[in-house]
């Protein structure tokens, strides 16, 4: 794997439940099966762009076991870098699937990359601190054992996120002595806000999409790119909803929004070389 690193993540469940198949979570059996297929159809999408993207970037791909162990299994037969959530979907403090056993499971399945979605909450300091003391311990097994951690770090703001405040949390992870292999971590509008945090991060970071509109996120893909201190994106939502939506309401059939899904990843992927 080399940077920049194009991430197709789709180890959504909850919010899978919820936008795209209109039901809620945990997954009753049958709208697992369908869950279970929706990821298929955005693995179906990325290997298309794999056979398609000549670019010096490689592309990725983010699961959940739940809905796509299967996946997993087949993206490492095609030489896919991984990336394996470890989290409880649906959760405002983090949890961990494995619990204490996290660190068998990482060893069972090998991903490129062990990932870690924590909603970090500004001037909350007590459950801030709880949940440090969550992934300190992964990040020392990650970083003993080869398997990096990702670390998603939503900050959630009412008014959004700054340099500073991204500033602020990495300084108190980093001081509770967490190691990161790769952040993913919202955008900025500004190419100067990314090189504002580079020092600090002290790892690659990665952009996400955080299911906001095109618009939106091109903006973040543009500025991003033309910072020269992120190596890349993972994308989610935003490529893959509407058409996921479509298909599951039986108005776009399985062919096209697998097509969309394609157009839509290397449209992001041509931003980024284009701004770069």
């Amino acid at each position: 794997m080399h940077f920049p690193l194009f991430i197709l993540p789709f180890d959504h469940r909850n919010g899978l439940a919820k936008d795209v198949l209109g039901t809620t979570y945990p997954f009753s059996e049958p709208d697992l099966a369908k869950a279970k297929e929706l990821k298929r159809m955005v693995f179906e999408a990325i290997l298309k762009v794999k056979d398609e993207y000549k670019g010096t970037g490689s592309l990725g791909c983010l699961f959940d076991e739940e809905t796509a162990l299967d996946l997993i299994s087949e993206a490492k037969k095609v030489g896919l870098p991984i990336i394996v959530s470890m989290e409880k979907s649906g959760t405002k403090t983090l949890e961990l699937i494995h619990g204490n056993n996290f660190g068998e499971r990482l060893n069972e399945l090998r991903p490129t990359f062990g990932k870690i979605l924590v909603h970090y909450h500004p001037g909350t300091e007590d459950e801030n601190l709880k949940q440090r003391a969550i992934i300190k311990p992964v990040s020392e097994w990650c970083e003993t054992n080869g398997v990096p951690l990702m670390l998603e770090l939503l900050l959630d703001k009412a008014n959004g996120h700054t340099p500073d405040d991204m500033l602020k949390a990495f300084s108190e992870l980093h001081g509770a002595g967490i190691k990161v292999g790769i952040w993913k971590i919202e955008g900025f509008d500004k190419p100067e806000d990314w090189q504002k945090i580079a020092a600090e991060a002290k790892a690659p970071m990665i952009i996400l999409g955080r299911g906001q509109n095109s618009t939106a996120v091109a903006t973040w893909v543009e500025a991003a790119a033309k910072s020269g201190v992120v190596d890349g994106f993972a994308i989610g939502r935003t490529i893959f909803q509407d058409a996921l939506t479509a298909y599951s309401q039986e108005t776009m059939s399985r062919t096209d929004a697998i097509q969309k899904i394609v157009e839509n990843y290397l449209h992001f992927i041509k931003l980024w070389e284009a701004s770069a």
